[in-house]
Order: structure tokens, then C-alpha cells, then sequence
């Protein structure tokens, strides 16, 4: 488990259908995209703070994310800004942004506080990444309580096919 969470993060090419695969499982899935927003959100807000150039920010800030669904959309996102679209209609073409982040980014473009408005959004993806990150902790949680239940299940049979084969022979014997 954990050499696969390695190569995810380091954005192994085999890892994108099992990201993929995750991302469709319901309270996990929507756990890891707030997760992947909380971070865009912040890393932009960051390199912009820097001083950082708009197109290398974004790339930067999709890049954080180590989500497949926005990390497939860095070139289109990176040649609607080429083209001189602004951030928020180039993140609303990739349709995987959620529209809270979208309205966001617009208004702080059109009222010139984009930093500022990245900064709130970015607070306010973290709270919801945390929650994110009980309820992954819940399931998790769950899953292990599930293949200890298995384990002891498997091992009650196997005691009990032993000792049943035990008395068997014994019976046999006689």
C-alpha cells in the first residue's frame, strides 16, 4: 500500500487507472477531491503571493494537487490562459473544479484581490479538507476493523476443520 501511495504521488503512468478507480468510490472519492482543491487552491494562492508568473503558478498548483482528474487538465488549462481567457473560465472548461472555487477565482479576479480571495478559499477548502480527512479516517477505520473480523472468522474454521479432522482420524482409527 504504501509503494503504491509513492508511485501515485510521483505520478507513475500505471497508477492512473487505480486513481481513477478510487476516485469513483463514493465517500472516498469526494474526500480526495476536496483534498486536491484544498491544495490547488492554496499552492496558487502562494505562488501568486510570491510574485510567481500566472501561467507557471497554475502548473505549479496542479501539479500539488496529485490528482489524475486535474492533473489531465493542466494543458488545456495552461492554453486557455495562453489564449487570454482569464483563470476562472479556464478552470470552468476542465469541469472538474467544484463551483464554489470557480465563483471564487472569478470574483477575485474581476475585483483585483485574487490573492486575497485564494487565501479565504483556500482556509475555507482546508476546513472542509479535514473533514475530508475524518470521514477517510472513519472508513479506513472500518476496513481494518473488517479484515480483522475476516482474519478471526478464518481462523475460527480453520480451528474448528482441524479439530473436526482430528476426531475424525481418531474415529477412524479405532
Amino acid at each position: 500500500i504504501y509503494l503504491g501511495y509513492r508511485a501515485i504521488l510521483a505520478g507513475k503512468l500505471w497508477t492512473a487507472p487505480i486513481q481513477r478507480f478510487v476516485l469513483r468510490i463514493p465517500k472516498i472519492g469526494t474526500s480526495l477531491r476536496t483534498l486536491a482543491v484544498a491544495r490547488f487552491a492554496w499552492t496558487l494562492q502562494l505562488a501568486l503571493e510570491a510574485g510567481m508568473e500566472l501561467k507557471r503558478s497554475l502548473s505549479l498548483a496542479i501539479t500539488s494537487t496529485h490528482n489524475i482528474e486535474f492533473t489531465d487538465k493542466r494543458a488545456a488549462i495552461l492554453d486557455e490562459i495562453q489564449r487570454g481567457n482569464e483563470v476562472h473560465q479556464a478552470l470552468a472548461q476542465t469541469e472538474v473544479f467544484p463551483k464554489e472555487l470557480l465563483d471564487a477565482v472569478q470574483v477575485g479576479e474581476e475585483s483585483g484581490r485574487l490573492v486575497e480571495t485564494l487565501a479565504v478559499v483556500s482556509r475555507q477548502q482546508l476546513d472542509e479538507a479535514r473533514a475530508a480527512l475524518s470521514i477517510l479516517t472513519r472508513v479506513a477505520g472500518y476496513a481494518v476493523w473488517a479484515l480483522v473480523a475476516l482474519l478471526i472468522i478464518m481462523l475460527i474454521f480453520r480451528l474448528a476443520g482441524f479439530y473436526l479432522n482430528t476426531i475424525n482420524a481418531a474415529a477412524r482409527a479405532r
